[in-house]
């Protein structure tokens, strides 16, 4: 399961990285709007070869599929009723899901740091050439894609080595952690080669947690985990509404760029502590448990 996201989160990286010399390249040739258009034709493209190419079944995929894998998939394969939905009183009064939204909603006040801030922390807070903000903003995204694909085999590997528990809490501790602490390096720091390198190693280690959060849904949720999914993210995407404005007035206040980094280096490490009362082996309770077969 972890594998499967890894590869998605991994790939998501790689388009934040290539997306910045795309644009500053099409914005210096024909300017800052065409930019704009050149990337929702990107997008525009992957949305017409989606919907030719994916099939919600295997057997109905246009690519070649094996008969020994479809047998497969056929046959560990289970439907359970949608209609029913979700037990929400008894799933908001679980421990292991509320800290599962916990968690995401702290790593969200990182991640949207490198979505929104961190040029301006870059140019504005430690004063960066453009060369040297063009290396900081791609190496983040770059060792992102590595951590995203390192976090989700390695929690697979563990979780089928020492369980599903050990398997995803593990991972889940140790990158909320080395990432806590590299934030609080980069706030310390004072040469922006060394504030360059200990933020693109706070996404890395970060990110090896994002498809393990991913997979975690998909563990408790099974038949329901596109639920589970969307809610665990929408209460994440708050922490980054927060962090749009609270970044803002700690700098207004205090005048200096790097007090909000302790405070997100401090979140980060109440994240990864939250891991340890995540529990995946916990599926969410439903309203009615009927099977419906294939």
């Amino acid at each position: 399961t972890a594998r499967a996201q890894a590869f998605i989160w991994a790939a998501g990286r790689l388009g934040g990285a290539i997306a910045p010399p795309i644009v500053l390249g099409v914005s210096a040739v024909a300017g800052w709007r065409v930019s704009f258009f050149v990337i929702a034709f990107i997008g525009v493209a992957w949305a017409v070869v989606w919907y030719g190419w994916f099939r919600d079944f295997p057997r109905e995929m246009p690519d070649k599929i094996s008969d020994e894998e479809l047998t497969y998939i056929e046959a560990h394969r289970q439907f359970k009723a949608h209609s029913q939905g979700i037990d929400w009183r008894a799933l908001l009064s679980n421990p292991s899901f509320l800290a599962l939204l916990l968690m995401f909603h702290f790593y969200m006040y990182a991640a949207y740091f490198y979505y929104s801030w961190m040029p301006t922390y870059l140019q504005e807070g430690r004063h960066m050439s453009e060369r040297e903000m063009m290396s900081s903003a791609m190496l983040p995204f770059l060792l992102g894609a590595l951590g995203s694909f390192t976090g989700g085999f390695l929690s697979d590997w563990l979780a089928k080595r020492y369980g599903l528990k050990i398997g995803r809490r593990a991972v889940g501790i140790v990158g909320m952690g080395l990432a806590s602490v590299v934030f609080f390096l980069a706030a310390s720091a004072t040469d922006n080669r060394q504030v360059g390198l200990f933020l693109a190693m706070g996404m890395m280690f970060k990110d090896l947690t994002l498809p393990v959060s991913f997979a975690v849904c998909v563990d408790i949720g099974r038949g329901q985990s596109g639920t589970v999914s969307g809610t665990m993210n929408m209460v994440g995407q708050l922490g980054g509404f927060f962090l749009s404005v609270i970044f803002g007035k700690i700098v207004d206040v205090t005048g200096n760029y790097n007090t909000p980094l302790f405070l997100i280096s401090g979140l980060l490490l109440c994240s990864s502590l939250l891991w340890l009362r995540i529990d995946p082996t916990q599926e969410v309770p439903l309203k009615t448990e009927l099977k419906v077969e294939n």
